[in-house]
Order: C-alpha cells, then structure tokens, then sequence
C-alpha cells in the first residue's frame, strides 16, 4: 500500500528537484496519493533531497 502512495507521489518529487536545484525551500501542496490532504515539504539547496509528509494520518511521508 505504501509503494502505491509513493509512487504517486514520485512524480512531484521529481518535479520539485527540477524546480528548486540549489534552493532551500519549503511549501505545501495537495496530496496526489490521497487527493484529501496537504503535503507539506522541504528541499535542500545543499544536496538537492526532498522530505515531506502528508497532513493525512497514515497516508505519506518519507526522509531522502
């Protein structure tokens, strides 16, 4: 269940790599693996990994 969620989501990891490489930056977006909450998120300008967790008990998150 937790790889079908991630691999919902995959795609906007990619995507917020794409967008913020060499930022520090947070934001929060609705959640493509549930569709009801917010997944609040984080990348590094440092080493470019995104963390983010689903406002969703039980539904997403994940530390790169």
């Amino acid at each position: 269940m937790i790889m079908e969620r991630m691999a919902k989501v995959f795609p906007l990891i990619v995507r917020l790599k794409k967008q913020n490489k060499g930022k520090d930056i947070q934001g929060q977006e609705p959640c493509p693996a549930c569709g009801t909450g917010m997944l609040s998120w984080s990348h590094s300008a440092f080493n470019g990994h995104v963390w983010g967790e689903c406002s969703t008990e039980g539904c997403v998150s994940w530390m790169e």
